[in-house]
C-alpha cells in the first residue's frame, strides 16, 4: 500500500511506483550554492533551499521532481489514478575538512 510505504519513507513509496528506474542521479559541483542562485535566476524549479548535512561537510539542493500520474490498485481491485513524485537531478558540494 502506497500510503503505508510513503509513512515509513519517500524512498520505499517511490519504488513502489517507479520500480527500477532511478530516483536521482547527483552531479558534484564546486559551489552548490551559486549553482542553486544561478538556475533560480533562470526559473527552473530548484529547492526554496540548499541542505546541509549532519556532519556539515555535503550541502545539497536539486532540481524538484516533476509530478507524474500513475494507476494504484484498491483493496476491491479498482483503479484509481494518483500525482506522485518522478525522478529528479541533484547536485552537491562536499567540504573536505568538518565545519
Amino acid at each position: 500500500d502506497y500510503e503505508t510505504l510513503l509513512l515509513e519513507s519517500a524512498e520505499m513509496a517511490w519504488i513502489a511506483t517507479e520500480g527500477n528506474a532511478f530516483n536521482h542521479a547527483t552531479d558534484r559541483v564546486a559551489d552548490v550554492f551559486a549553482l542553486s542562485d544561478e538556475e533560480k535566476a533562470k526559473g527552473r524549479p530548484m529547492k526554496p533551499e540548499v541542505e546541509r548535512s549532519r556532519s556539515g561537510r555535503v550541502f545539497q539542493t536539486a532540481y524538484r521532481a516533476d509530478i507524474v500520474e500513475r494507476e494504484f490498485r484498491t483493496r476491491d481491485g479498482g483503479i484509481v489514478k494518483r500525482n506522485v513524485p518522478g525522478s529528479f537531478y541533484e547536485f552537491i558540494t562536499r567540504r573536505r575538512t568538518f565545519c
